[in-house]
Protein backbone atom coordinates (compact mmCIF):
# COMPACT_ATOMS: atom_id res chain seq x y z
CA UNK A 1 0.00 0.00 0.00
CA UNK A 2 1.25 3.46 -0.85
CA UNK A 3 1.96 5.52 2.27
CA UNK A 4 2.83 9.12 3.01
CA UNK A 5 4.89 10.52 5.87
CA UNK A 6 3.12 12.66 8.44
CA UNK A 7 5.15 15.77 9.24
CA UNK A 8 5.01 16.56 12.09
CA UNK A 9 3.97 13.15 13.43
CA UNK A 10 0.65 12.99 15.27
CA UNK A 11 0.85 11.96 18.93
CA UNK A 12 -1.98 10.14 20.67
CA UNK A 13 -2.36 9.06 24.28
CA UNK A 14 -3.93 5.63 24.62
CA UNK A 15 -4.83 3.28 27.44
CA UNK A 16 -2.46 0.49 28.46
CA UNK A 17 -4.80 -2.08 26.87
CA UNK A 18 -4.88 -0.17 23.56
CA UNK A 19 -1.06 0.07 23.62
CA UNK A 20 -0.85 -3.69 24.21
CA UNK A 21 -3.13 -4.35 21.23
CA UNK A 22 -1.18 -1.97 19.00
CA UNK A 23 2.06 -3.72 19.97
CA UNK A 24 0.51 -7.08 19.19
CA UNK A 25 -0.78 -6.00 15.78
CA UNK A 26 1.82 -3.40 14.83
CA UNK A 27 2.93 -5.37 11.75
CA UNK A 28 -0.66 -5.68 10.52
CA UNK A 29 -1.16 -1.93 10.96
CA UNK A 30 2.08 -1.39 9.04
CA UNK A 31 0.75 -3.53 6.17
CA UNK A 32 -2.36 -1.32 6.16
CA UNK A 33 -0.13 1.74 5.75
CA UNK A 34 -0.14 3.02 9.34
CA UNK A 35 3.34 3.72 10.73
CA UNK A 36 3.40 3.85 14.53
CA UNK A 37 6.17 4.56 17.03
CA UNK A 38 5.59 3.75 20.68
CA UNK A 39 6.88 6.54 22.91
CA UNK A 40 8.07 6.82 26.50
CA UNK A 41 7.12 9.74 28.73
CA UNK A 42 10.22 11.65 27.56
CA UNK A 43 9.25 11.24 23.88
CA UNK A 44 11.80 8.54 23.01
CA UNK A 45 11.06 5.19 21.43
CA UNK A 46 9.99 2.50 23.88
CA UNK A 47 9.96 -1.27 23.96
CA UNK A 48 8.44 -1.68 27.45
CA UNK A 49 4.80 -1.91 28.45
CA UNK A 50 4.85 1.36 30.44
CA UNK A 51 4.44 3.75 27.52
CA UNK A 52 1.03 5.20 26.81
CA UNK A 53 1.77 7.49 23.88
CA UNK A 54 2.03 6.63 20.22
CA UNK A 55 3.30 8.68 17.34
CA UNK A 56 1.69 8.24 13.93
CA UNK A 57 4.46 8.64 11.34
CA UNK A 58 2.86 7.27 8.15
CA UNK A 59 -0.68 6.93 6.83
CA UNK A 60 -2.17 5.54 3.64
CA UNK A 61 -1.63 8.06 0.86
CA UNK A 62 -5.39 8.32 0.24
CA UNK A 63 -5.93 9.68 3.77
CA UNK A 64 -3.13 12.23 3.39
CA UNK A 65 -4.45 13.32 -0.01
CA UNK A 66 -7.94 13.79 1.44
CA UNK A 67 -6.49 15.95 4.22
CA UNK A 68 -4.68 18.15 1.69
CA UNK A 69 -7.90 18.47 -0.35
CA UNK A 70 -9.93 19.46 2.73
CA UNK A 71 -7.39 22.11 3.72
CA UNK A 72 -7.23 23.53 0.17
CA UNK A 73 -11.01 23.93 0.27
CA UNK A 74 -10.76 25.84 3.55
CA UNK A 75 -12.45 23.08 5.52
CA UNK A 76 -11.56 21.87 8.98
CA UNK A 77 -8.67 19.40 9.30
CA UNK A 78 -9.89 15.81 9.42
CA UNK A 79 -6.58 13.92 9.61
CA UNK A 80 -6.31 13.72 13.39
CA UNK A 81 -9.93 12.68 13.73
CA UNK A 82 -9.53 10.03 11.01
CA UNK A 83 -6.36 8.66 12.63
CA UNK A 84 -7.89 8.50 16.11
CA UNK A 85 -11.11 6.91 14.91
CA UNK A 86 -9.32 4.34 12.73
CA UNK A 87 -6.91 3.31 15.46
CA UNK A 88 -9.57 3.15 18.15
CA UNK A 89 -11.92 1.18 15.91
CA UNK A 90 -9.08 -1.18 15.02
CA UNK A 91 -8.25 -1.80 18.68
CA UNK A 92 -11.92 -2.35 19.55
CA UNK A 93 -12.34 -4.78 16.64
CA UNK A 94 -9.20 -6.65 17.66
CA UNK A 95 -10.64 -7.15 21.15
CA UNK A 96 -13.68 -8.96 19.73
Amino acid sequence: MKTSSIIPPVQLTLSAEEIRLIKTFQMKLHRLGVGINLLTDDGGSAKGMGCQNVEITHLPACMVEREAHELRRGRQSVALTMVEVNILISTVCLKI
